[in-house]
């Protein structure tokens, strides 16, 4: 059986021999003759009962050239040109290393690029200022007020706007807008530069002010580590990543020029975010040192995820009968998370504080606003 020589350019093979020679290797076709280094040697495979080698920087074209041959012989002694260190050291271990092998690097490699990839792309809000934040705030504040339910009773607003002035620290550079939004979706969320949306259903779960504070301090915490504005990068990076990679390149990516449409797809991301186990156990730290300072009492916060975890509990035995908070799914009271506050808790030296108000009018209080099946205006 002859070999074939594909020189890159037409689909067609030229049919001859190939022939190992001490310098160097020929391809002896039916009228011309092909020579080659060794060391333009890329690759030498084996399949089945073929092999494959892949030629490259010849001088005479930038093309690759593939042989396809059926010799066993030519093989072993291309494989011995190879141990001998006739050609470049990686391309030899490659050349030589089998099909599995080539496969394992390869999915090395390709974890070391993407973990690598996520890591660079976790620290790059550094260098985003905070002013970036502060605006995204500014913008969101009236939309929030124009497109949503806002809660407007006076008596839970004085009670969150306290909470929240007396959680703030003085070394704390963003001014937080805290409202409440009545919804039927139990879930509170924080947005970048210090927009804190809290639903009427979660408030209604909450046996005490103290839990709220709980929640408004692990909110506050997110805004203070830029949480949001490090999802933002993540988001962005990888849609980029993905465009450039899977999509047409950077025409593709042309339509986030303007800063409106940047806005909007940052927006998306951010109304629907999940924090990482990472972002959640640093803004649980946050939060209970922040009570500590504020003198109020953690055991809010660390109740308030215990019952989320019997509620988790009960959703995972009663798949269908249980209606599942929004903030378990975005906010998972995991046993190490729960374990760490209480351990923080026993350990630490913190007070008992309570926030002035009274078991009995709690309920009246929380309960103000009501619910609504969605907090979007028609």
């Amino acid at each position: 059986m002859q070999d074939l020589y594909y020189d890159g350019k037409t689909p067609l093979p030229e049919k001859g021999i190939l022939k190992v020679e001490k310098d160097g290797l020929c391809f002896a076709a039916d009228q011309k003759e092909y020579v080659f280094s060794i060391r333009d040697i890329l690759s030498v495979e084996k399949f089945s009962s073929e092999y494959r080698l892949e030629i490259g920087n010849l001088s005479s074209s930038n093309s690759t050239v593939i042989i396809v041959f059926y010799s066993e012989n030519t093989y072993a002694n291309l494989i011995a040109i190879v141990k001998q260190g006739k050609v470049g050291a990686i391309s030899g271990i490659w050349m030589s290393a089998g099909i599995w092998q080539k496969i394992g690097v390869l999915a090395i490699l390709a974890f070391i690029v993407i973990f690598g990839y996520n890591s660079a792309l976790s620290y790059l809000y550094h260098f985003v200022p905070l002013s970036y934040d502060k605006t995204r705030s500014a913008l969101l504040s009236p939309k929030i007020r124009e497109f949503l339910y806002v809660c407007s009773a006076p008596e839970i607003n004085r009670v969150v706007d306290s909470i929240g002035k007396r959680l703030k620290d003085p070394t704390d550079p963003f001014t937080y807008d805290i409202v409440v939004v009545q919804d039927n979706i139990a879930n509170a969320f924080a947005l970048p530069g210090g927009n804190i949306i809290i639903f009427t259903a979660l408030l209604s779960t909450m046996e005490s002010p103290e839990e709220l504070a709980g929640v408004i301090a692990h909110e506050m915490a997110h805004v203070r580590r830029r949480h949001g504005t490090r999802n933002e990068i993540r988001y962005l990076g990888n849609f980029l990543f993905l465009s450039l990679t899977i999509g047409s390149g950077f025409e593709g990516v042309e339509f986030i020029e303007n800063m409106d449409t940047f806005y909007e797809l940052t927006s998306a991301a951010l109304f629907s975010q999940k924090f990482s186990r990472e972002f959640e156990m640093e803004a649980d730290r946050e939060a209970l040192e922040n009570l500590k300072r504020s003198n109020i009492t953690a055991e809010g916060l660390q109740h308030w995820f215990e019952r989320l975890k019997v509620t988790l509990a009960k959703k995972e035995k009663e798949e269908n009968t249980i209606n599942i908070p929004d903030f378990l799914s975005s906010h998972p009271p995991t046993d190490e998370r729960i374990n760490v506050i209480q351990r923080t808790i026993a350990e630490g030296d913190y007070s008992n504080g309570k926030l002035g108000i009274s078991r009995s009018k709690w309920p009246r209080i929380r309960n103000q606003c009501g619910q609504r099946e969605t907090a979007l205006k028609k």
